[in-house]
């Protein structure tokens, strides 16, 4: 089940021309990844990679001009590696981006009542609120 809700990205034209279009994933999406890769302590680095690649492959919305049809985790098996690796490299950043909302360091500096980001808040803390 996709989130009609997720935002979509696209078109994204990959390095041997293949025009793609992605989603942001869900929880349930990695939830499901999870789930389909099995890590243990002798794998957990490519396993790590692997949990990135399928869920890149998890959000194409469109390859080409038509829905995905392949499962994720076979996704890329006749993609050239470059446009995996293109596709994976952009949608990490797109990702990380979006779900990030505002820095971390923002967050922290506001969490503990720092006006580190030059922005202003009137949202109360719990140091303020003492």
């Amino acid at each position: 089940m996709t989130n009609q809700n997720a935002n979509q990205f696209g078109p994204l034209k990959l390095p041997t021309g293949k025009i793609v279009f992605f989603r942001e994933p869900t929880g349930g999406d990695r939830l499901a990844v999870l789930q389909d890769t099995p890590i243990n302590e002798e794998n957990v680095y490519s396993a790590n990679e692997l949990v990135a690649i399928r869920l890149a492959a998890k959000c194409l919305t469109q390859v080409d001009g038509e829905v995905p049809t392949d499962s994720y985790k076979f996704m890329f098996t006749n993609w050239s590696d470059k446009d995996v690796i293109y596709y994976k490299n952009v949608f990490n950043k797109v990702r990380d981006t979006v779900e990030a909302g505002m820095s971390v360091e923002e967050a922290v500096d506001f969490l503990l009542g720092r006006s580190g980001s030059g922005t202003s808040t009137t949202a109360t803390t719990q140091a303020a609120a003492q």
